[in-house]
């Protein structure tokens, strides 16, 4: 009788996929639109720190404003104004990708990080303080740049 079960239940979960990437982002931005009509509005006040040149939010000071939910006919043209106002990093996400999957198709990559572990095979702990280091020094020049 457990055989004809297990048989069953093999079944079941032989029918379940999960579904599409698309569908999954659809479902989620639907789901964004209806709760803005259940979500009420509000912001915070901003003020411009001069010496920055950044506004930054006051966090006591919230109000609720006026509720503004968006139209199931306005999703497409919400998607094309995020393309449009996103189109920088977008662009660089996918050259970035391009030029990663150049690489690893190369096979550059692979013939340089196994020379990396054959020279460091005895200092594990060494190669990722460098490595580390290095991310560091890079990810902190960006930002310094980027201020």
């Amino acid at each position: 009788m457990s055989q004809i079960k297990k048989e069953n239940a093999k079944k079941i979960f032989k029918k379940f996929s999960f579904p599409h990437t698309y569908v999954i982002i659809m479902s989620i931005v639907i789901l964004a639109t209806l709760l803005t009509y259940i979500i009420p509005a509000g912001q915070y006040e901003r003020i411009k720190d001069e010496s920055m040149g950044r506004t930054i939010v006051i966090a006591d000071k919230f109000q609720y404003i006026e509720n503004t939910p968006i139209s199931f006919f306005d999703i497409p043209s919400k998607i094309v104004e995020s393309f449009n106002k996103s189109s920088s990093i977008i662009f660089i996400i996918l050259i970035v990708g391009g030029a990663f999957q150049v690489i690893i198709s190369t096979g550059v990559f692979q013939v340089f990080t196994g020379r990396l572990v054959k020279k460091f095979s005895g200092m594990k702990t060494l190669l990722f303080q460098l490595l580390q280091q290095y991310l560091l020094s890079h990810a902190l020049q960006w930002e310094l740049t980027h201020l």
